[in-house]
This record gives structure tokens, C-alpha cells and sequence, in this order.
């Protein structure tokens, strides 16, 4: 950031002298200078502040070596991490750039930080004005050296840390104010537009004010002048007002509505969230439907089949979004109305706000999706359409030449598209991470199996060697069995024999026994004859007594 660029948002005094301190400097001493600008080389501010005028202000520009690209992976002179790990690194934190302050006797200083860094600012917070982690400024044209590969998305690192209070911490860059002044505590700059839509935005303690960043935007200064006017006129409460070629307006200490909303939603307040979208464009569209037209911009579209179901109007105020309106008193309050294009739908505003919702808060997608979103109000057929205007939009604002690559230095142009492919690399982690879980649930059951297997192969071996020994057995039995076997074969030969020979001794004990009972029929043949031959006599004698 050089002096033109400082000027744009710094407030230097009045015919101020401004000194760009280098190494080659060659100044006198007795020269003296209101301002002072170091960059980087924090070594030279005990030469530099020689040619400080009393009360004389130091700007001092520093890369923060602990900055959140560095550990995103951006390389710095082809050494990766080397800001982070190296004890001798050529950058400073912030507590070494504060301890170096202290050393030269500086007790008063003020630290600002320039996003993405002070060499390519979009924005400016400071210790009086940090950022809250839903603010639509953080979401900058991150910026890196050639070769980087990015291992995180800066931005959503950037905004979690936040969350938690250590933006001051990482932030990439740091713009010091030594002996500061009245300064506004936040600036922002809309250098991705075309000149002639070019403003500065510096926001104070008490006011705002938004001014023209070069002559060639005051056409635009003078219609957003208009724009407060007309809608005014609307009876919509807006707190900006008109100020020589400059926009003023109080400031507000609360959030706004868009925050409110991404809170509700992140607290799974999903219900309360769309009644607060619905409240707000119901104002809206009340105020603006009975100005209806019958056809789109054909400067945007040519798609006039829908027109019949949307509310197209005159004049629609494009910036009557959600972040930026206030809610005071149970009103709704506007501020920071640039655009106005004519015969668009009021739907498209709807669709604006619900869109940048989640342009700026990704996050917010895992529990009230976009397209459940679109649907809760009938906008999901329209979708392609409004797309294709707010395409037709950015085309007409926009440099086309600020997002290319320039010099060493790459400007990530659409960080939707990186945080598209974050989620693809996620679904394709998540994929794996099932396959992984799917692989390892087989291993296991492989595991398991070969496990029960090796058992079922011990108890296979117990068996075997069981039947090794039971064989063994057998085979001893069946030894045991062939002698048995054999002492049978030699005992039934014996009784055989023996079978034989006594038969032959009952044959021979037969023919003995026959031959006793013809010798016993004999005797008894004989003992009859006797007894009857006896018989015989005794009745002879019987008969002779008688006689």
C-alpha cells in the first residue's frame, strides 16, 4: 500500500509532509516530517523517527508472520511454513512488532488490520471495531504466492477464529499508527468494482461516512443520494442522509438483521429465522407492490414467461437486503442503498438476501439447507432466472480485470467455488472414510474368520493327532486280535480234532451200547425161558400135589 492508496482512507492533515522511508533515503536531520511510512523493515524506525516532527504520526506496514494464509499453505519465497516454523524469519508478530515499540520508547500506538493484507486491502478492522464471525466483510479475494497449495480454506478458518477472539492473532497483515490520531476504526473499499462504482466506507465512533474513491464515481455518490430520497418518499425509515458528495449516517452499535437471522439459524431457530425473513420482506413488498409493470428488464432476461408469477416494480432497490437493515423499536431501519435497477421482481431481492445468507456463512447449509430455504418461499422455478440477473448485475459492476492473476501474486476470485469443491473433497473424504469403515469391517470379519479358522485348524490338529493315537490304539488292538485270531484258528483245529475224535469214540460207544442191548435182549431172552421153564416145573409139582 503506497501513500495514493493510504490517502484513500487515512486522515492526514491539511498540506501534511509525508515521508515514504526507504533504505536509500538520504535526508538532513533537521528535516522534519508529519508523517512517516516503514514498511516492513521495523529495524530502521530508530533512524526513521529522527526525522519526526513532535507529535508526528508513524505508519508502519507489517505481514504478520503468523498470518492465517501461511498456515492455509501460501509460500513465501518458495519455503513453505517457513514464516511459522524459522526462528530467524524476516516478519514479525504482533507481540514482537509491540516489544520492538516499547524498546523505542513508543507507548502509544494503534494496530489496524487490512484484509486480505495491507498490499491488497478490501478492508480494515482495528481493535475498536473487530469483526464479528458472521460478518459479510470476511469474506475478502483471498490472496497467495505462485505454487501455493492451499491445505484449508482461509476464510472459514479465519471466521471460526474469530468466533473465539484470535483474529487479531492471525490476521495476515498489520497497519501500526504510532502516536495515533482521531482515525476511523474500520474502512472498506470496493476495489473489485469498475472505477466509476469505486467508494470508501470509514466508519468512526459515532457516524459513518461513505465518499468517493476517485472523481469518477461521483455519478454514483449523486444517485445513491437520489435513492435515500426516493425512499423516503416510500415512508422507509433509512439513516442515511445526503452531505456535500458524501453519505452520512449515525452508527449503530446493534447487529443487523442478517446476523440476527444467521444466529436464529445456527441455534436451530429455523422457524423463528424464516418468520424474520418473512416479516422483512413483507415490509418490503408492501411498500413497493403497487408499482407493478408487466415485463422483466430485457436488459437482464428474456425469460418473460414468469413475469406473470412474479411482483415486478419500477424501481427495485436491490440493496434492501438483510445486512443492511436494523431492527430499533420493532422497525426496520435501512442503511447503505447503492442500486437501484428498473422492472426487476421483488422475489429477486428475496432471493438476494436468502442467497447472501449463505454466500457468507457456508456453514449454515449443514442445518437449514438453501434449497429447503427456497423452498419455505416458493422460489426454487425462479432460481436459474435470478441467477441470471445478479450474473447481468456483477457484469455491469465489476472490473473484470481485478480478479486475473497479476504479477506473483494469485487472486482467488470465487470463493464459493472453493468452498463448492471443499464439499466435494469432503463427500469424496466421506466416501472413503465409508470404504475405509466398509474395508475395515471386512478386515475384521477376515480377521475374524481366519482366527476362527486357525482354532478350527487346531482343533482340526488335536483331532488328527487324536486319531493318529487312536489308530495307534487300533492298530495294537487289531495286533492283539490277529494272535487272538489266531489262538482261535489253532483252538477250533483242536476242537475239530477233538470234534472227531469223539465222535469216534460215540461211535465206537454206540456200537458198544448196541452190542450190550442184543446181549441184554439175549440175557433177557434167556431169564424168560428160565422163568418159564421154572414156571413149567412149580406147576408140575403143583399139579402132582394136587394129583
Amino acid at each position: 500500500m503506497n501513500v495514493k492508496e493510504v490517502r484513500t482512507w487515512y486522515d492526514f492533515k491539511e498540506n501534511a509532509s509525508i515521508l515514504e522511508f526507504t533504505e536509500d533515503f538520504k535526508g538532513n536531520e533537521t528535516e522534519k516530517f508529519d508523517y512517516i511510512l516503514l514498511e516492513e523493515k521495523i529495524e530502521k524506525i530508530e533512524v526513521a523517527k529522527r526525522y519526526l516532527k513532535p507529535n508526528g504520526i508513524i505508519l508502519l506496514f507489517f505481514q504478520n508472520r503468523f498470518g492465517i494464509r501461511y498456515f492455509a499453505g501460501d509460500k513465501k519465497n518458495d519455503k513453505a511454513f517457513e514464516t511459522i516454523c524459522s526462528e530467524n524469519s524476516d516478519l514479525l508478530s504482533k507481540k514482537e512488532i509491540e516489544q520492538i515499540l516499547q524498546n523505542q520508547g513508543f507507548q502509544n500506538y494503534k494496530f489496524f488490520y487490512p484484509l486480505p493484507n495491507y498490499e491488497n486491502t478490501n478492508v480494515i478492522f482495528s481493535d475498536d471495531y473487530l469483526p464479528d464471525y458472521t460478518d459479510t466483510k470476511l469474506l475478502y479475494h483471498a490472496v497467495y504466492h505462485e505454487n501455493t497449495a492451499l491445505v484449508f480454506q482461509e476464510l472459514q478458518a479465519l471466521k471460526q477464529l474469530t468466533k473465539v477472539g484470535e483474529f487479531p492473532f492471525f490476521a495476515n497483515s498489520y497497519i501500526v499508527e504510532v502516536n495515533p490520531s482521531t482515525q476511523p476504526k474500520f474502512v472498506s473499499f470496493n476495489h473489485s468494482r469498475k472505477k466509476e462504482f469505486q467508494l470508501v466506507t470509514k466508519i468512526y465512533k459515532d457516524f459513518v461516512v461513505k465518499e468517493m474513491a476517485n472523481d469518477s464515481a461521483k455519478e454514483h455518490i449523486l444517485n445513491m443520494q437520489n435513492y435515500i430520497q426516493e425512499l423516503q418518499n416510500h415512508e422507509i425509515n433509512i439513516i442515511d442522509k445526503a452531505e456535500n458528495d458524501k453519505i452520512v449516517s449515525r452508527f449503530v452499535q446493534d447487529k443487523t438483521l442478517f446476523q440476527k437471522v444467521i444466529e436464529m439459524i445456527k441455534n436451530k431457530e429455523i422457524q423463528m429465522a424464516c418468520q424474520q425473513i418473512e416479516d422483512w420482506y413483507n415490509f418490503i413488498k408492501n411498500k413497493f407492490a403497487g408499482e407493478r409493470t408487466n415485463e422483466l428488464n430485457q436488459n437482464m432476461t428474456d425469460k418473460n414467461e414468469l413475469s406473470s408469477r412474479l411482483t415486478i416494480v419500477k424501481n427495485a432497490y436491490i440493496d434492501l437486503v438483510l445486512e443492511n437493515v436494523f431492527v430499533e423499536n420493532h422497525e426496520f431501519v435501512f442503511f447503505d442503498q447503492e442500486w437501484c435497477f428498473e422492472n426487476l421482481p421483488l422475489e429477486f431481492i428475496l432471493y438476494r438476501a436468502i442467497n447472501n445468507l449463505y454466500i457468507y456463512n457456508f456453514e449454515i447449509e449443514e442445518i437449514f439447507s438453501k434449497e429447503d430455504c427456497l423452498k419455505k418461499f416458493d422460489l426454487c422455478e425462479f432460481v436459474d432466472l435470478f441467477e441470471e440477473i445478479e450474473k447481468n448485475i456483477q457484469i455491469r459492476i465489476v472490473d473484470a480485470e481485478y480478479t486475473k492473476t497479476s504479477g506473483e501474486m494469485i487472486v482467488i476470485e470465487d470463493v464459493k467455488f472453493l468452498y463448492d469443491e471443499r464439499n466435494s473433497l469432503l463427500e469424496m473424504r466421506e466416501e472413503l472414510w465409508n470404504s475405509n469403515q466398509k474395508m475395515e469391517f471386512m478386515i475384521g470379519e477376515q480377521k475374524q474368520q481366519i482366527a476362527e479358522k486357525d482354532k478350527y485348524i487346531e482343533k482340526l490338529e488335536a483331532y488328527e493327532k487324536e486319531k493318529d493315537s487312536k489308530i495307534e490304539n487300533l492298530q495294537e488292538t487289531l495286533g492283539l486280535i490277529k494272535v487272538d485270531n489266531e489262538k482261535k484258528q489253532e483252538y477250533i483245529e483242536c476242537l475239530e480234532e477233538y470234534k472227531q475224535v469223539k465222535e469216534k469214540e460215540n461211535q465206537e460207544l454206540n456200537s458198544t451200547i448196541q452190542k450190550l442191548n442184543e446181549i441184554i435182549k439175549v440175557k433177557d431172552h434167556e431169564i424168560e425161558n428160565y422163568e418159564n421153564m421154572r414156571a413149567v416145573k412149580l406147576t408140575k409139582k403143583l399139579r402132582g400135589l394136587k394129583e
